[in-house]
């Protein structure tokens, strides 16, 4: 049976232990299987038909100010997931013991995430086990999401779950950092029943060991079976950054146009050498070539361990929470950044010294567009001394509006690349603005310094 209680003071002193409640020593032992504890409505993100969901608004929050486009649900503990064990409600689902070996209740599953996303209209990628369901229950997967709720089997079994409205969600990825020998079957059922319910174009997942390619073999499957490799992916893990080498060498290893997502960056770190290794690899992503640039849907910034309890563990979060705030690391200060100055067109520009000599991996710089023609610069420092850069806005680009007047730039920096934002000095490292761009040569000559450690973005 399902309980509604307010808590007492008085009730939380009787608990004793974690799983059951004695009220009198002569008293009936009640065993409490399923225990949820959140904020009412008010604290909570409203969903799209209104109703709270169960994730705090305030997260949700600090996704909006990162401007995410794209999340995905996956890594290690997506690598058991059997999505008809997780749908319902949450107290009928198993236990996960994928947290580093801790056991944690099914209150957050799949669905919850994907409502999410689709409240904050963000696009979600659904990672699930490719071993633990077939391709039946792959195809009944996006009939469950996408079914009508009183003509389809699972569209029925969704509304009977209490989610009448389809689940939005079009990006699935069959397993994590394994070889799917079982792709090919499983995407073709899944493309099938998509196009007998009349579904949106689905994107299907690869997740590749170590970058590597589905075998010659399962890609003439593929032809075969016109499956789309148009909307077929490759998953590319890396490190810091890098993804975009290892898209070049993948698609010149195959005739097939199949496509890329960059969905792990494990920096495995938070701090400001973490935020300033995310812009320069965003920056790259900005200026790559549009051969390759457009065969990459999307990447992602790897966002693991950012609970209290989780702050000496694998702990490469953007932002972090405890029970009464959540705040931005450098790394998620990064994004919201970009966010803030989010430009459509990327401008050619080229990186070189004054003095001849060979450019060092710790500068990185691209120049960009608005809709509207402002133009954006924005500068990495990894170097713990400062650099100088001089900007040349050449012809058929318009000038800066004036000239000889120093123009501000929003600065991230610190005085060591280790400093991160603690519960205590949540704001260390943070954005701000700096009257630091001296503007000359008939607005065409742009010249400031980057400080040691630093990201800079500015906009004229």
């Amino acid at each position: 049976q399902q309980f509604e209680a307010d808590i007492s003071w008085s009730l939380k002193k009787s608990f004793a232990g974690a799983d059951s409640f004695r009220p009198e020593p002569n008293g009936v032992q009640l065993s409490i299987g399923y225990v949820s504890l959140m904020p009412g409505a008010w604290g909570r993100v409203a969903g799209v038909n209104g109703a709270p969901l169960p994730a705090l608004k305030a997260a949700a929050d600090v996704l909006r100010t990162m401007g995410t486009r794209v999340m995905r649900a996956g890594g290690t503990v997506s690598q058991s997931l059997r999505w008809k064990d997780w749908r319902g409600p949450p107290w009928t689902r198993p236990s996960s013991g994928h947290a580093w070996g801790r056991s944690l209740l099914a209150g957050w599953g799949p669905f919850e995430y994907v409502d999410l996303c689709n409240a904050l209209g963000i696009t979600p990628v659904l990672t699930l086990a490719y071993d633990a369901n077939d391709a039946d229950d792959w195809a009944d997967l996006v009939e469950y999401a996408w079914g009508d709720a009183t003509t389809t089997t699972w569209g029925r079994r969704r509304a009977a779950d209490g989610h009448a409205a389809p689940y939005n969600v079009s990006a699935f990825e069959l397993g994590n950092e394994q070889y799917n020998p079982f792709f090919v079957e499983q995407v073709a059922a899944m493309e099938l029943r998509a196009k007998q319910l009349g579904a949106p174009p689905l994107r299907y997942i690869f997740p590749s060991t170590y970058n590597a390619l589905p075998t010659d073999a399962d890609l003439e499957r593929m032809a075969s079976l016109g499956l789309p490799f148009e909307r077929i992916l490759m998953d590319i893990h890396v490190g810091a950054g890098g993804a975009l080498a290892v898209a070049k060498n993948l698609f010149s290893r195959t005739k097939y146009p199949i496509g890329a997502a960059n969905l792990e960056t494990n920096a495995g770190a938070h701090d400001l050498r973490r935020a300033l290794l995310e812009a320069a690899d965003v920056l790259a992503f900005f200026n790559a070539p549009a051969e390759l640039s457009r065969r990459i849907w999307a990447r992602t910034a790897s966002f693991c361990s950012g609970a209290s309890l989780q702050f000496d563990e694998f702990d490469q979060a953007l932002s972090f929470s405890l029970p009464q705030m959540t705040w931005l690391q450098p790394p998620g200060h990064v994004h919201a950044m970009l966010a803030e100055s989010w430009a459509e067109t990327t401008l050619n520009s080229t990186l070189s010294r004054s003095d001849g000599g060979a450019v060092q991996d710790t500068a990185a710089f691209a120049a960009q567009r608005t809709e509207n023609g402002a133009r954006v610069i924005l500068a990495v420092n990894r170097a713990a001394a400062p650099q100088a850069f001089s900007v040349r806005l050449m012809q058929g680009v318009a000038p800066a509006p004036t000239h000889n007047v120093t123009g501000m730039m929003r600065i991230l920096t610190g005085g060591a690349d280790s400093f991160d934002n603690s519960p205590d000095e949540p704001n260390r490292i943070s954005p701000r603005n700096v009257a630091m761009v001296h503007v000359s040569g008939a607005g065409r000559q742009l010249d400031f310094v980057m400080p040691p450690f630093s990201f800079g973005i500015s906009s004229f």
